[in-house]
């Protein structure tokens, strides 16, 4: 399949989906990391169990109300403040988003 690299491989700064079948497909790293930044930064809650659909709904709005430096800004000071939290909620974000936007 094209663009897929080995798993094995080392892709420079790009985020990678692994695949059952041992290749792993390279994601675009900015457009993933802005919508991380701002469903972690919305007020969705894991423990809500939120749809895809208000997933992408979230971070669309966070992302219209303060930017993607917003954002940013937002995981910054939860890495500073509470990184104990942060870490488990980044990771949630992360998965979250895979799943709302997949192809």
């Amino acid at each position: 399949m094209p663009g897929l690299q080995p798993a094995d491989g080392v892709l420079s700064s790009e985020h990678t989906t692994a695949h059952d079948n041992g290749w792993e497909e390279p994601m675009n790293a900015t457009i993933d990391d802005i919508r991380c930044e701002a469903l972690f930064a919305s007020d969705l809650q894991r423990s809500w169990k939120p749809t895809p659909e208000l997933i992408r709904a979230a971070v669309t709005d966070v992302v219209g109300r303060i930017g993607e430096t917003g954002c940013a800004e937002m995981v910054a000071q939860e890495f500073g403040e509470h990184p104990d939290c942060a870490i488990g909620r980044m990771l949630w974000a992360r998965d979250a988003i895979r799943l709302a936007f997949a192809a």
